[in-house]
């Protein structure tokens, strides 16, 4: 929790730092160096000062670094496949330090060498790997061929088609007829050979035969996937030149076969099988010392040397990242032999900012200066926001960063959220217990920071202090409740006793107690647990406690609001909005609030049934104008009636006064500018120059819609005033959800473990021990994963809607400083 006050400038948690805008200038000759500096040790957000021309000097080193990028992925694709372990992290900060050695020059020089070395003996390895498989193929035909020209010669009885059709070819041979015979052999993949067949028998009318011969192992296939493969061989009549075998030839080519050739004779088959086995053997010789090259050069590549903390590959992705980053931030400046560019920055940082430029154009001996002006801006522009962060924070502002960011000099909403957000996850979640379980967690994450992002812990470790707070928030509204776990807590002992029963109470069941002494010391006495009107009770306290809550959050909210009118000077807004809604809600539902905890310290007991004062009936009197006929106090309609003239007259407040006030403003400003523009003739227009004639005329010019300006206010006040009873309303899902929570807990423990206790002896140990695990799985699995979804999405809801919106404008724009620490974070 000490990393809320981290950092250098912790203050600046509340309300944006003062920004500034200004020109940086910077000789073009050293830029990229300027540029480095700025973006290790300074906070500067540059403006693109080309959007409108897309002129950008620095797109051709750009796009060097996009194909030196393309090259070290290439490269660590074939060292992933050769080097299976995960390589090295990188470690940015070190090379940040040590970034002035490298220069891209000599860093395209060190890639392109590597690249071009492993590609050369990439190709040639592919080279091998087609060899190989063009071999292992040829290597089945010719088997293929030797089993089927030895079953030609062999006696009549024939094993397969292929033989029948050659024997009975030369037996027409044989009798007289002069046939020769020929034979196409590939290899053709085992998914096209059914379509092969059919297109060879129609394209030849019949006059050819097929035979095709599985082969048993998976082979490559054009696009480098293993497949199944299958060896054919085309049977018909006539020489390798004649007009049948170029029509089968063109087929196989179109089908994309593999042609080989068929051996003349088995012997010829045999000895070609033998010589592409010795083939086959040399290649995958070749193709291992090239896989021990690959792991060579590859642990060469990532070795991290002795004392440092990248391996070459690693400094080379580094270094481009860093490089394309510079450039691309250089191409936002405008101007040849000197950049130009506006930036945001800082203002308590203006001096350090110049005194680093100073140093290093020193140091550099620059023939030009860069220098940092500073510039004055308009009030219809708005500087961004720029909060400082810590580990504590960052959680609770990325949930109001997904709202919305700040506007310039707005409160920052996250620095109340730490709190409010797990306190109000808290009054729904409330069960020591399950606080514990979820408290457990988070203190688990916050030594997951090793753990790698990919993982559960890993990419939790972020919200780390965000679990803890709602498991701590969580254990104080379970003592609140006294609930562990559904079951009750009896921590002080309980302050109430039996009452002696009278008969009909002991014929009925029914045991009443009293109070003794002082009340339980914190929390719910335990004696309601188990009571007949626990769930009465337990509602009625959760309901008001609800409201409560509710309307101490927004009246926070209302006071923010007041707090940003007077930072922003705006005393329209303070006036006729922010005070006449802050009076509102306390008029309406503050006084209510004060209506129940006072009733809560009133000895009502002791009043007459009849005279116990109703607080719903005491709001509907009060808006009835009626007198009360149960006053909770001496005075209360007189009270009231005030508290109800002031509730009618903040309306007209919020709607009539803020639209003639900004009417008369208006007009305030169009006669400033009209006498402005009188006091300067044409001669004086020259001398001050066309800035000050044009800020003139673009405020003579300016309009004011009074429509526009009456229908938002309007549309501003109906939707505060219903607001508040909508927004009081929502709240009470804090009772709904901590109901719910008790319920369901409730229920498992009822119907699942408390009948494994209530099993006789000896058999109870055996259903404890099979009744527990479905006892914790249905505790983890619906409590500890799903209602904590569930209550922390309302949390989320009731600080979005109920909260912020009562001032919160969600309208900035993020200060987005050139860090290049950042930029190699976010590529890690």
């Amino acid at each position: 929790f000490g990393g809320l006050c981290s950092g250098r400038h912790h203050k600046a948690m509340l309300r944006s730092e003062t920004m500034k805008r200004g020109t940086l200038v910077l000789p073009a000759e050293r830029a990229e160096l300027f540029v480095e500096v700025l973006g290790k040790e300074a906070f500067l957000e540059i403006i693109d000062m080309n959007s409108t021309s897309m002129q950008r000097q620095y797109r051709r080193q750009l796009q060097r670094i996009d194909e030196l990028e393309r090259q070290l992925r290439r490269m660590g694709e074939l060292l992933d496949e050769a080097i299976p372990e995960a390589p090295p992290p990188a470690d940015a900060t070190a090379f940040l330090q040590q970034s002035h050695r490298f220069r891209l020059e000599d860093v395209e020089r060190e890639v392109l060498s590597s690249y071009n070395q492993l590609m050369k003996f990439q190709d040639n390895n592919e080279a091998l790997k087609a060899q190989e498989q063009r071999a292992i193929e040829e290597r089945f035909v010719a088997f293929v061929a030797s089993t089927a020209l030895a079953q030609t010669s062999s006696v009549p009885v024939v094993e397969n088609d292929a033989a029948l059709a050659a024997e009975s070819l030369l037996a027409h041979a044989a009798g007289g007829l002069q046939i020769k015979l020929g034979t196409i052999a590939g290899v053709i993949s085992s998914a096209s050979a059914h379509r092969f067949a059919a297109t060879i028998f129609r394209a030849t009318r019949g006059n050819t035969y097929t035979h095709f011969q599985a082969i048993p192992v998976k082979l490559r296939d054009a696009h480098g996937a293993f497949v199944d493969k299958s060896v054919f061989a085309v049977y018909f009549q006539g020489v390798a030149t004649s007009r049948m075998s170029q029509q089968v030839s063109r087929i196989c080519d179109a089908f994309g076969c593999n042609l080989y050739e068929w051996p003349a004779d088995g012997a010829a088959a045999r000895r070609r099988v033998t010589q592409l086995e010795e083939l086959v053997h040399d290649k995958k010789q070749a193709m291992s010392a090239f896989d021990r090259f690959l792991e060579e050069e590859g642990r060469a590549l990532l070795e991290v040397p002795c004392g440092g903390k990248n391996s070459k590959l690693c400094e080379w992705h580094l270094f481009l990242r860093k490089s394309k980053a510079v450039f691309a931030t250089l191409n936002l400046f405008e101007g040849s032999t000197t950049l130009r560019a506006d930036c945001w920055y800082p203002a308590n940082e203006e001096e350090a900012i110049r005194t680093l430029l100073m140093r290093q154009s020193q140091a550099h001996g620059c023939s030009s200066s860069p220098m940092l002006l500073s510039s004055t801006f308009g009030s219809d522009v708005l500087p961004p926001t720029y909060l400082r962060s810590s580990d504590l924070v960052s959680p609770f502002q990325q949930l109001v960063d997904t709202y919305g960011v700040p506007r310039y000099k707005e409160i920052n909403p996250a620095v109340f959220t730490i709190i409010t957000f797990p306190f109000i996850f808290g009054i729904m979640y409330g069960d020591v217990g399950h606080g514990l379980v979820l408290s457990l967690f988070g203190m688990r994450l916050c030594y997951a920071s090793a753990e790698p992002k990919e993982s559960l812990l890993g990419s939790l470790f972020f919200a780390r202090y965000l679990f803890v707070l709602m498991g701590f928030f969580s254990v104080y509204a379970g003592l609140m409740y006294s609930d562990f776990l559904s079951v009750g807590l009896n921590l002080f002992g309980s302050s109430y006793s039996e009452v002696p029963q009278t008969p009909q109470q002991e014929k009925d069941g029914i045991t009443e107690f009293q109070l003794n002494g002082a009340p339980y010391p914190f929390g719910l006495d335990p004696a309601w647990h188990g009571s007949q009107n626990e769930l009465l009770f337990v509602n009625s306290l959760k309901m008001k406690l609800s409201v409560l809550f509710g309307v101490a959050q927004m009246f926070l909210g209302n006071c923010l609001k007041i707090a940003n009118s007077i930072n922003g000077r705006n005393p329209i807004d303070l006036f006729f909005e922010a005070i006449p809604q802050t009076l509102f809600l306390l008029c309406f539902f503050g006084y209510m609030d004060w209506m129940i905890m006072y009733k809560w310290v009133l000895p009502i007991e002791q009043m007459p049934a009849s005279d116990r004062p109703s607080i719903l009936n005491t709001m509907i009197t009060m808006f009835m104008a009626q007198d009360n006929k149960q006053p909770l106090y001496d005075g209360q309609d007189g009270f009231q009636n005030i508290l109800l003239l002031i509730l009618v007259c903040c309306v007209p407040m919020m709607l009539i006064p803020k639209p003639i006030l900004l009417w008369q403003a208006f007009q305030r400003k169009q006669l400033a500018a009209q006498v402005r523009r009188a006091q300067f003739d044409d001669l004086e227009l020259q001398e001050y120059g066309n800035a000050e004639s044009e800020t003139l005329s673009a405020e003579l010019s300016e309009e004011f819609d009074a429509g526009e300006i009456v229908i938002h206010q309007l549309i501003e006040t109906i939707e505060y005033v219903l607001g508040t009873v909508s927004h009081t309303a929502s709240y009470l899902r804090l009772w709904a959800l901590s109901l719910a929570h008790g319920q369901l807990a409730g229920v498992i423990l009822q119907k699942i473990l408390l009948p494994a206790f209530a099993v006789p002896l000896p058999w109870n140990g055996l259903a404890i021990f099979c009744a527990f695990p479905l006892f914790a799985l249905a505790t983890t699995g619906i409590l500890c994963f799903m209602d904590v979804l569930e209550c922390f999405l309302h949390a989320l809801r009731l600080h979005w809607v109920e909260f912020q919106s009562k001032f919160y404008h969600a309208d900035g724009k993020e200060f987005a400083p050139f860090r290049l620490a950042t930029v190699l974070a976010d590529h890690d």
